[in-house]
């Protein structure tokens, strides 16, 4: 985001500029004498016109920027409204108005995403300042990137250090939305197979383990077909609305009808959400405290994906806590998160890229889930 220091920064900039003007005029008027000062003063009279309009240019973005970014802010605030009134129509099973509010918060999104655009192309004719610049000041290795082409855009991953920890992640175009895969394409009951043949099968472009097992399973729903029902009250089930919105709600106040009401296009727990609508929520749980490899999913205000795994359980790779997760999605991916999830992790976790698990695994061979979320 624009800092007022930034700001300041730039408005001194123009100050020293404006000085050093009056000085050389001053330095001109009083210096120059003979045949040749009608042509030093008319030299002074066009750089005086020609800084005068560089300087009414530069002022005039800056200040349809600065109202712009006014908008923007507007636009956040009411995209978090928005949110709110959504959650709460969840929370109250009121479908219609959980829709409504659904598509309010597509179109503001829209917004935001035009606004940032006019925004920097004013800002970048004035100083280069660029939005949600990403910072790189946590990371203690080069970050590297790659990028794929996949039959909808570019999907690129970049892995880097933070936390003592290596983390591949990728954000992902919002109109890029994310697939659920079952094991082995069964539908008629839980099984298990590996990521990366999953991946594979699905020819996704990039992958990500998702739910947990065990007695606290809960719900998996996908392609139209209930895999599983919801079989535990902990944690919360997360779930993609059909204008490819995140969001995710407690099982110890939904069941498995509940959920398939919200007439998401998946649906699958894996532990609950680090931030929502905007605000970090600490879990104060042995779980969250501990430091695991982790695999995270989420969405910023523009409806861009975010998704990454890091590692840990290895010599010179801690591992992270729900706080590191947060910490380093708000600090070097994007400081615009509306929410974010903690799926499955520990041994489970897999950041499958063009058929390849790019992370090492936990265990001795690489572990088989129940699901994952990708995209082609």
């Amino acid at each position: 985001m624009v800092s007022a220091g930034q700001v300041n920064s730039h408005l001194s900039e123009i100050t020293s500029q404006i000085k050093n003007y009056s000085s050389i005029m001053e330095g001109l008027s009083g210096s120059w004498t003979g045949p040749s000062h009608d042509s030093i003063e008319a030299k002074a009279s066009a750089f005086a016109s020609e800084f005068s309009a560089a300087l009414s240019g530069q002022m005039g973005n800056f200040a349809t920027a600065c109202d712009l970014y006014q908008q923007y802010e507007t636009c956040k605030q009411n995209i978090a409204i928005a949110q709110s009134n959504y959650n709460q129509a969840v929370a109250n099973k009121d479908n219609s108005s959980a829709s409504h509010y659904s598509s309010e918060i597509s179109s503001l999104q829209s917004k935001l995403t035009s606004l940032k655009g006019q925004i920097e192309s004013c800002l970048s004719s004035v100083c280069g300042i660029k939005l949600e610049a990403t910072s790189n000041g946590a990371s203690a290795a080069t970050t590297t990137s790659t990028s794929t082409t996949s039959s909808s855009g570019s999907i690129e991953y970049k892995t880097t250090r933070f936390a003592n920890t290596t983390v591949w992640y990728s954000v992902i175009p919002k109109d890029m939305m994310p697939n659920l895969a079952v094991a082995h394409d069964d539908y008629s009951k839980m099984t298990s197979e590996i990521p990366t043949a999953i991946a594979q099968r699905k020819g996704a472009k990039l992958a990500i383990n998702f739910c947990v097992t065990g007695d606290s399973m809960g719900l998996i729903y996908t392609d139209g077909k209930l895999v599983r029902k919801s079989n535990t009250n902990s944690g919360e089930t997360l779930y993609m609305t059909q204008d490819g919105q995140l969001n995710a709600v407690p099982n110890s106040k939904y069941n498995t009808n509940d959920i398939l009401n919200l007439n998401p296009v998946w649906a699958s727990k894996g532990f609950y959400s680090i931030i929502k609508d905007g605000k970090y929520i600490n879990w104060n749980t042995d779980l969250a405290k501990a430091r695991h490899p982790r695999t995270f999913i989420g969405q910023d205000y523009d409806g861009n994906y975010i998704v990454g795994v890091c590692t840990g359980r290895r010599d010179n790779e801690a591992g992270w806590t729900l706080k590191d997760v947060y910490d380093f999605v708000t600090t070097e991916v994007s400081s615009n998160v509306r929410f974010l999830y903690n799926a499955d992790g520990g041994g489970s976790s897999a950041f499958v890229y063009d058929g390849q698990k790019l992370n090492p695994n936990t265990d001795k061979s690489e572990r088989a889930r129940p699901d994952l979320i990708y995209w082609t």
